[in-house]
């Protein structure tokens, strides 16, 4: 067994039988990490025999044992999302307004979105979208925001699969905050 399993093992044991919070799972992987500086890619390593030591859930029962609200058909979900380009308009990067991610939590209610979400660093945050579930079919996992590029995340989020076909447009905006990133502070 390999100590990152090892690991796994032991958090697991030290759960069963209780209920999880996100803010809690957030809180032990920023720990861990810090305490024995581990980089994201090792975080998302733990997380990943994390989840292979426990069992496999219906999406309801994850989102309990996570805290978070079960995904429901009308309910509002929300996505931050931007794009870059180099300095002559090509290389797109970033994250577009129907990827997977999405939260049921409005992030409006953070004071630092991408610290909490774990919001990768190619992603600007410069755009909000706000929408209603359509399909909830189509998550495919509930779960805390997975910690990313130094971000510890633990923010509730749903995966939607074809987000394009499940979600319904509500509304669209732009983000200025201070973890949003201008067009001039980040470039791929």
């Amino acid at each position: 067994m390999t100590k990152m399993a090892a690991v796994a093992r032991e958090l697991k044991d030290a759960l069963d039988g209780l209920p999880v919070h996100s803010k809690n799972l957030a809180a032990y992987f920023r720990n861990h990490g810090t305490k024995n500086r581990r980089n994201s890619s090792e975080l998302t390593e733990l997380d990943d025999q994390l989840k292979a030591a426990l069992p496999d859930m219906p999406k309801s029962q994850k989102a309990a044992v996570h805290g978070i609200e079960n995904p429901t058909e009308g309910m509002t979900v929300y996505r931050i999302f931007g794009e870059a380009q180099d300095d002559i308009g090509g290389l797109e990067r970033g994250s577009r307004p129907f990827g997977e991610s999405w939260t049921p939590v409005d992030p409006r209610h953070s004071s630092d979105f991408r610290w909490d979400a774990g919001l990768p660093d190619e992603n600007p945050g410069r755009f909000f979208v706000e929408g209603i579930l359509r399909r909830p079919s189509h998550v495919t996992e509930v779960r805390p925001a997975l910690p990313l590029d130094g971000n510890p995340g633990g923010w509730p989020e749903y995966l939607i699969r074809d987000a394009g076909d499940a979600v319904e447009i509500r509304s669209v905006g732009g983000v200025n905050q201070p973890w949003s990133r201008s067009p001039g502070d980040w470039t791929p």
